[in-house]
């Protein structure tokens, strides 16, 4: 059942809440790996989706922003780096759904 469904999805944001409370420990203790600040993008981006799937797209585009602003920094030192170009691209991707959804952009 939806509700379900959305208990799931709401458990599922708290759990990004808490691993990324322990990406920016990782990245505080760490700050010259790029695999962690990396990681922590992508958790933001996660979370997003998961707002995004509840309609909570406002939040959705600040996760999703924030994602981008730890990735950018990685792809402009890392220009090679096929990884980070493609979780750079998803971020950006995403966050252009949300702001759709917001009606920000057709």
């Amino acid at each position: 059942n939806i509700l379900g469904e959305n208990d799931k999805k709401v458990e599922a944001i708290e759990t990004y809440q808490n691993g990324i409370s322990c990406y920016e420990e990782l990245v505080k203790l760490h700050p010259n790996q790029a695999k962690y600040e990396s990681s922590l993008g992508g958790a933001w981006n996660n979370m997003g989706l998961v707002q995004n799937s509840l309609e909570r797209h406002d939040e959705a585009r600040e996760s999703f922003g924030r994602a981008i602003e730890l990735q950018q920094p990685l792809f402009e030192s890392n220009p090679d780096n096929r990884q980070i170009r493609r979780f750079l691209g998803i971020h950006r991707i995403n966050l252009a759904i949300a702001l759709r959804e917001l009606g920000r952009i057709d």
